[in-house]
């Protein structure tokens, strides 16, 4: 069954079977895909073209990061903040299968400053260690995009 997902704005074909979700992810040079969780699922990355730095970080706030190279995979456990930036030259294209048809996925910047109704700004800047203007600075512009 084929399906589509809307991954940073932009659509995604994605093939659902057997619980798992199979999508192909074109990157520009220099583009990211932004600290998320999918809190149904782990997922797996391989790389077809390019050069990729991916990594998550633990619960104990340990990050797991390197550069990934054609050919080679990374694994995101299930529920844990990761991301991924192309950091090579021309476009790079993945292949991401998380282990769910329905992975959900939670952009950490827009879950903390794009919400509706807001968070608190001053829970947001004693939590953050910001001042007042830095976080409604901050949510002016998460909320753009």
């Amino acid at each position: 069954m084929n399906s589509t997902i809307t991954m940073n704005g932009y659509a995604c074909k994605t093939m659902d079977m057997f619980g798992l979700s199979l999508a192909r992810i074109d990157f520009v040079e220099g583009g990211v895909n932004h600290p998320h969780i999918h809190p149904r699922a782990s997922e797996i990355v391989y790389l077809v073209r390019g050069s990729m730095y991916v990594g998550f970080v633990t619960t104990g706030n340990k990050l797991f990061a390197k550069t990934i190279n054609e050919g080679e995979i990374f694994l995101f456990p299930k529920g844990l903040i990761h991301s991924q930036m192309n950091v090579g030259k021309g476009d790079v294209v993945i292949l991401a299968a998380p282990r769910s048809r329905n992975p959900r996925i939670a952009q950490v910047a827009r879950a903390s400053f794009a919400n509706l109704p807001n968070i608190e700004s001053n829970l947001l800047a004693k939590a953050s260690q910001l001042n007042d203007h830095e976080v409604t600075h901050l949510k002016e512009l998460i909320t753009k995009t």
